[in-house]
C-alpha cells in the first residue's frame, strides 16, 4: 500500500499545482491546516494499528478520517517526492557508479549495454514513426511511403527502426553465445531465465512489427504464421479479428507492437536486478575477489564499444551494405497475388526452416515451440549439459547457420531433404542433455 500512497500523494500534489491563481491563498491556508494535522494523523494511524492488533473497542472510523486528512498537504507530498528523488539517485549510484565488477571481464560483456542502447533507440524511433502511421490495410503501405518520401527525415527514422531490429538480434545472439561459452547460465540462473524471456518477447514484437508495413512478404508471412495456430479453436478469430488478415488484425498488431516494448523495458530492469544481485560472471567461471567499481573503467569500455557499434550501424543505415530485407516486401500486400517465395526476416530463418522441414503443420509448431524453449534447458540440465554444449558449441552454431540457409531457399525437394537432415542432427543434439 505504501507505493500506491506515494503515487497518490504525487497525484494530489500535481492537482494542487494546477489550481487557478485566484485560489492560491485559500489553498495555502488549507494546506497549512492540513500540515498541522500531520502529527494527529500519524498518532491516529498508530492507534488504529494498536486497536486492530489488541482487539480493543476504539473508534476505528475516527482514526481513518484523521489519517486521510494529511494526504492533501503539499508539504507531505513534497517530502515523499524528495525521498523518491534520493532513492533514484541512490539506485543510479549503486548500479552505474559503485557497482563492483570483476577486473578480468572483456568486451564480450559489452553486448548487454549495447542491446539497452539500441532498444532505447527503437523505442524513440518507434514513437516518432507511430505519429505518421495509419493502421488500415488500405493506407498502411502508403503511409509508410509518405513517411519515407514526404515527412522531414522520415526515411532516416524508418531505416533506423528497421535496421535497429536486426542489430538488436545480432547483439542478442552474441550475448546468448557469450553466456553459454562462459557458463553464465549456471552461475546466474535467474538472470538467464529473465534474459531468455526477454528474447522470446523480442521475437514476438519483431514478428508483429513485420506485418505493419503491409508489404507483400509481410502480409503473406503473417498469413502463414497465423494459420499455424488454426488447430487451436477460436484462436485465429481472437488474434486476427476474423478468419484472415484484415484491418482488425493490423490495428491489434499495431497496439500490441506499441505497448509491449514498455513491458520489455520493465523486464530489462528485472534482468539487471538479478544480474547485480549476485554480480557479473567472468571468463574464469569462478568467484574471484579481484573486482573494481563500474565507473570509470568499465563504463568507458562500454562507451567505446557503443561508438564502434554506432559507426557500423550508421554505415548500414545510410549505405545499406547488407540487404537485410527482401525486395519483394517493397510492394504493397495483395491477397490475390502470391509471391514466388514467402520468407521472413533473416533472424527468423532457422525457425522457418523447421516449419518447412516438417510436413505436418501441427507437429512443426510443436517442434518449433520445443526448440524455442531449449535455451531454458541449458540451466536446468546442470553442468553435464553445459560441458556437452561447450565442447560442441561450434557445431551447434554451424547447425543454426545451416538451418538459416535452408530457410531462405525455395521450397524444393532437395532443400527440404537437407533441412530434415540438419533438423535431425539438431534434434539429437537438443534431446540428449548428457
Amino acid at each position: 500500500m505504501v507505493p500506491y500512497l506515494f503515487l497518490f500523494l504525487n497525484f494530489i500534489n500535481r492537482e494542487n499545482n494546477t489550481r487557478s491563481i485566484h485560489n492560491k491563498r485559500s489553498v495555502s491556508c488549507i494546506s497549512l491546516i492540513m500540515g498541522l494535522a500531520l502529527g494527529v494523523s500519524l498518532s491516529g494511524s498508530l492507534c488504529l494499528y494498536s486497536s486492530f492488533f489488541l482487539h480493543s473497542n476504539m473508534p476505528v472510523a475516527v482514526y481513518f478520517s484523521l489519517g486521510s486528512i494529511f494526504i492533501h498537504s503539499p508539504l507531505v507530498s513534497s517530502l515523499f517526492i524528495s525521498i523518491n528523488i534520493i532513492s533514484i539517485f541512490s539506485c543510479v549510484n549503486s548500479h552505474l557508479v559503485s557497482y563492483i565488477c570483476p577486473l578480468i571481464i572483456n568486451y564480450s560483456w559489452n553486448y548487454g549495454f549495447l542491446i539497452s542502447i539500441f532498444f532505447i533507440g527503437q523505442l524513440s524511433s518507434g514513437i516518432i514513426l507511430s505519429t505518421s502511421y495509419t493502421s488500415d490495410v488500405t493506407f498502411a503501405y502508403y503511409s509508410i511511403s509518405t513517411l519515407t518520401r514526404e515527412v522531414y527525415s522520415g526515411w532516416c527514422f524508418r531505416y533506423i527502426h528497421s535496421q535497429g531490429a536486426s542489430f538488436i538480434f545480432v547483439l542478442y545472439f552474441l550475448h546468448i553465445a557469450r553466456a553459454v561459452v562462459y557458463s553464465s547460465c549456471l552461475f546466474l540462473p535467474s538472470t538467464w531465465f529473465s534474459g531468455i524471456w526477454l528474447f522470446i518477447f523480442l521475437i514476438f514484437i519483431a514478428f508483429i512489427g513485420y506485418l505493419l508495413p503491409w508489404g507483400m512478404l509481410s502480409f503473406w508471412g503473417a498469413t502463414v504464421i497465423t494459420n499455424i495456430l488454426s488447430f487451436i479453436p477460436l484462436l485465429i478469430e481472437i488474434i486476427c479479428g476474423g478468419y484472415f488478415i484484415s484491418t482488425s488484425t493490423l490495428k491489434r498488431f499495431f497496439v500490441i507492437h506499441f505497448v509491449l516494448p514498455f513491458l520489455v523495458f520493465y523486464l530489462i530492469l528485472i534482468h539487471l536486478f538479478y544480474l547485480h544481485f549476485l554480480g557479473s560472471n567472468n571468463p574464469l567461471g569462478a568467484n574471484i575477489n579481484n573486482k573494481i567499481p563500474f565507473f570509470l573503467y568499465f563504463i568507458s569500455k562500454d562507451f567505446f564499444g557503443c561508438t564502434f557499434s554506432m559507426l557500423i550501424f550508421a554505415i548500414q543505415t545510410l549505405f545499406g551494405l547488407l540487404p537485410l530485407s527482401h525486395p519483394d516486401n517493397a510492394t504493397a500486400g495483395n491477397g490475390f497475388l502470391t509471391p514466388l517465395h514467402i520468407l521472413p526476416e533473416w533472424y527468423f530463418l532457422p525457425f522457418y526452416a523447421i516449419l518447412k522441414a516438417i510436413p505436418n503443420k501441427n507437429a512443426g509448431f510443436i517442434i518449433l515451440f520445443y526448440f524455442s524453449f531449449y535455451l531454458f534447458f541449458l540451466s536446468i540440465f546442470g553442468s553435464a549439459g553445459l560441458n556437452r554444449s561447450l565442447s560442441q558449441f561450434p557445431s551447434f552454431i554451424l547447425l543454426l547457420l545451416a538451418l538459416g540457409w535452408i530457410g531462405c531457399q525455395l521450397p524444393q525437394e532437395k532443400f527440404i531433404s537437407y533441412g530434415r537432415i540438419f533438423l535431425s542432427i539438431f534434434a539429437l543434439y537438443v534431446l540428449d542433455p548428457s
